[in-house]
């Protein structure tokens, strides 16, 4: 499975898929353009509302998204 993304202003939000659920983190690119530092935990609202219109686009292309989100490492 692939990577999908969505970018909102400066937040790109990344959706990984795992063998044992996904994995998401956000960035600003604004302050981060390599996109290092996952903002997740400090952005929480910002990171659901990326979610959401992620997760249409995945369901749109067919992906369900019922595993559980696995904790990024810090």
């Amino acid at each position: 499975a692939k990577d999908r993304f969505v970018v909102r202003g400066p937040w790109k939000l990344i959706y990984q898929p795992l063998r044992n659920g996904y994995l998401l983190r956000l960035f600003d690119t604004q302050r981060d353009p390599a996109c290092t530092v996952d903002m997740g935990a400090e952005q929480p609202a910002i990171r659901d509302e990326l979610w959401a219109i992620l997760q249409e686009y995945l369901r749109h292309d067919g992906i369900v998204t019922t595993a559980p989100a696995v904790p990024a490492h810090a």
